[in-house]
């Protein structure tokens, strides 16, 4: 396996790994999240040209498996909260077919990696409640619950 740095040509592979990701959070949660549409080739397309992110595919017989962006930002607004550099991931999607085979734990390396040498003193992100595989995942990378987001919806 191989990971790499996305390509435009990569592209119709992509739309189908966020179509994936996309279905399985609109039916955990349809108040949340919307359903795949064709929105999503125009927002890959942007994020892919998106030079503030990074974006890495897991590559796997010349087929795209996996995918992960990430932002290293750095709070300048809230003086109470760290102005270390934070990489923040946004998404991380491995094929259905693909899971269980050590893609997304290399994608994280990956991304952990990059991060450092963006000078990023923490890497962060946002699992759902309904998504416990994922949580496992993270938490045998290292990651460890720092905060709880709660909602309540309005009727």
């Amino acid at each position: 396996m191989e990971i790499r740095c996305a390509q435009q040509s990569d592209l119709a592979r992509l739309i189908e790994l966020h179509r994936q990701i996309s279905q399985f959070h609109f039916e955990q949660a349809p108040k949340v999240f919307n359903a795949p549409s064709k929105e999503d080739k125009v927002f890959l397309h942007r994020v892919l040209n998106d030079e503030s992110r990074w974006f890495a595919v897991a590559v796997e017989n010349d087929q795209v498996v996996g995918f992960i962006t990430a932002k290293s930002d750095v709070n300048e607004t809230v003086s109470f909260m760290s102005h270390d550099p934070i990489c923040k991931i946004q998404t991380v999607v491995v094929d259905a077919e693909h899971r269980s085979k050590g893609i997304g734990g290399a994608l994280l390396k990956a991304c952990r990696e990059w991060s450092e040498g963006q000078g990023a003193v923490e890497t962060r992100l946002e699992v759902m409640a309904f998504n416990p595989a994922a949580k496992k995942l993270y938490e045998r990378h290292g990651f460890r619950v720092q905060s709880h987001t709660m909602s309540c919806f309005h009727d």
